[in-house]
């Protein structure tokens, strides 16, 4: 059972959303130093830009990427479509791609992030989908509505209205790696992805946060990318 204090701490600022409206709710933290890797962008858990994100996206400008990160927090406080988040996605990523010699696009989705990646890069324009290089899902859950909701946060997993896995089963034409750990490896039905190529299934061991060590996810994705490069 989760500390109920901390609990506490995390619903707090939540509750303060509440009377919060924002004019721009599109979010972004950026590590930009236009270095020639592809950009990756990453779609962040609904605790948005806790340590957990800022670690993560810290480890992959250290390996020389410029990171763009989305604040689901803020962002999906209020529902959206698929269609509405991935036009906005797209918008801003073509905007950051511009004048850039590396065109390539790596998509990461962490726990919330990951619930809607796919539907995310599935409403891509057909011309931007050939720009993302890799798509990592990590931590999902079974089912997405493209909302917060508070229940989240004192460990209910969501029960939104649009399955995850046959939105994963339309992602053929990319590199797709998904990543579980022990509760996502006990809880996610894996076992209904019916990619044959193009996609990889890695099991971590350790929590939903690894401990909040996030060296073990991103060297794992690292990996991964210098993996690619050599085939």
């Amino acid at each position: 059972m989760k500390n109920p204090f901390k609990l506490i701490l995390r619903v707090l600022p939540m509750l303060f959303l509440c009377a919060c409206t924002y004019k721009d709710d599109f979010q972004i933290t950026s590590w930009n130093s236009h270095t020639h890797k592809p950009i990756i962008f990453y779609i962040s858990g609904d605790a948005g830009f806790n340590s957990f994100s800022k670690g993560l996206g810290a480890d992959f400008h250290a390996m020389g990427y410029d990171v763009f990160a989305l604040n689901t927090k803020i962002y999906f406080w209020e529902q959206k479509t698929p269609e509405q988040t991935s036009k906005a996605i797209e918008k801003y990523i073509v905007k950051q791609l511009h004048g850039r010699k590396n065109q390539d696009v790596i998509l990461i989705g962490y726990s919330f992030g990951a619930d809607v990646t796919s539907f995310v890069y599935n409403h891509f324009t057909d011309h931007f989908k050939k720009k993302i290089q890799h798509v990592f899902i990590v931590g999902p859950s079974k089912t997405t509505d493209f909302k917060i909701h508070l229940k989240e946060y004192f460990g209910m997993e969501p029960k939104g209205s649009l399955p995850v896995i046959p939105e994963i089963n339309k992602m053929k034409n990319v590199p797709l790696t998904l990543i579980l750990s022990n509760f996502e490896f006990a809880h996610f039905p894996y076992q209904q992805i019916t990619l044959t190529t193009n996609y990889q299934m890695k099991h971590i061991l350790g929590d939903h946060h690894y401990g909040n060590n996030t060296k073990i996810l991103s060297g794992y994705i690292q990996e991964v990318l210098k993996n690619e490069k050599t085939l």
